[in-house]
């Protein structure tokens, strides 16, 4: 069966700022997909995906073989919490994810492994996603993530714990006139205190 993936990735892959030449990594990468849309949106990028379960890591690079024509995207096998043994220090400029949101005691744990940690703090927490962050980009570099709103100011606070500065948030809402259901943060790895409401996102 194919690998089903939510709207999620594509949201933060389009929510992203990309120069030229920036090399980018994708926490987490699942399917591939945040790294496949960036590599579509954005060319002379370098993109490296990096998971740890290994039926996604299969999916992802037989999605990269797939779409293959001048794509630079390289799918690693790696735990978040260990990459300071496998890259060096400040050596990416822009860090994505799609961390999982519910904490291991917050709601049902899916019986299926793979939806289980995507959704709950089963392998990596939100803190130790964003002190990884924090290691492998360089100063000024962006940490771009999506994530449910209920963890906001928790999401907030750790990131400025970690020297990461909020600067952009965009509110993301199903249709114009229901609640937000999820957000997209961008911080800037010791980045001044300036930070962007941009104009909420309708998805229908």
């Amino acid at each position: 069966m194919a690998y089903k993936h939510s709207i999620d990735p594509i949201l933060l892959a389009d929510f992203v700022e990309v120069k030229k030449g920036d090399r980018v990594i994708d926490l987490g990468t699942g399917s591939g997909m945040i790294a496949l849309t960036l590599a579509k949106r954005f060319k002379d990028i370098e993109i490296v995906g990096l998971e740890l379960q290994e039926g996604l890591i299969k999916v992802a690079r037989e999605n990269v073989i797939a779409r293959r024509s001048g794509l630079n995207i390289e799918i690693i096998k790696g735990d978040i919490r260990d990459v300071k043994s496998m890259f060096d220090a400040e050596s990416f400029d822009i860090v994505v994810g799609n961390p999982p949101y519910r904490k291991v005691d917050d709601g049902r744990i899916n019986p299926d492994r793979e939806k289980a940690i995507a959704r709950h703090e089963i392998e990596i927490t939100l803190s130790e996603f964003l002190k990884a962050g924090r290691y492998l980009l360089k100063n000024l570099g962006s940490v771009n993530i999506i994530y449910h709103p209920y963890r906001l100011t928790e999401l907030l606070f750790t990131m400025t714990e970690n020297k990461i500065t909020p600067k952009r948030i965009q509110f993301i809402h199903p249709k114009i006139d229901s609640k937000t259901e999820m957000v997209m943060v961008e911080g800037i790895k010791n980045g001044k205190s300036e930070l962007m409401v941009m104009k909420p996102m309708i998805l229908q």
